[in-house]
């Protein structure tokens, strides 16, 4: 333990206060309805607008560009939800503006391919899409809709995924 202590790694920079650390993974799990698609739209509107979440002692400092990726919400309530976010984090609504990219699913036509994450070369099509754009941090939202596993149970089936995750940091 020592040893590695001794290997002069940088400390990672805050991206919300008490939250997130650059480069880091974080899941957001529980059943349907818990408001997991709330509190992920919160964070991406805290980091792309420099809000806070004072009742999570959550802030950010600096602005960062976000890209929500979304399988599932439709754009409709990403419209009424985005308001009453930025004036509960206190958020600049011209930097949410300037900051937040959505790829929503229901944007795509009915019948029009939409990213299957599982995919290797759709990850890379992802990745190199948030690289051009100058994305700084990526939410999935969700992985239930956004991946194709014949067993998402399986850890078999997950380990692509799992290095995409690495990869996208």
């Amino acid at each position: 333990m020592a040893d590695f202590k001794k290997e002069g790694y940088t400390k990672p920079k805050r991206i919300v206060q008490n939250l997130l650390e650059e480069e880091s993974l974080t899941v957001i799990g529980g059943t349907t309805g818990v408001g997991k698609s709330w509190l992920s739209l919160s964070i991406a509107t805290c980091i792309a607008g420099q809000g806070k979440m004072t009742v999570c002692d959550w802030e950010n400092e600096i602005t960062r560009k976000v890209l929500l990726v979304d399988g599932e919400m439709s754009v409709r309530d990403y419209q009424n939800r985005l308001p009453v976010l930025i004036e509960a984090t206190k958020a600049d609504p011209e930097k949410v503006r300037e900051n937040l990219d959505f790829v929503p699913r229901q944007r795509q036509e009915q019948y029009e391919y939409f990213t299957n994450l599982a995919n290797e070369n759709n990850q890379s099509e992802l990745i190199n899409y948030a690289k051009s754009r100058g994305i700084d941090t990526l939410i999935l939202d969700n992985l239930s809709t956004l991946t194709e596993f014949d067993n998402e149970n399986n850890s078999e089936s997950m380990k692509l995924f799992q290095k995409f995750l690495l990869r996208a940091r």
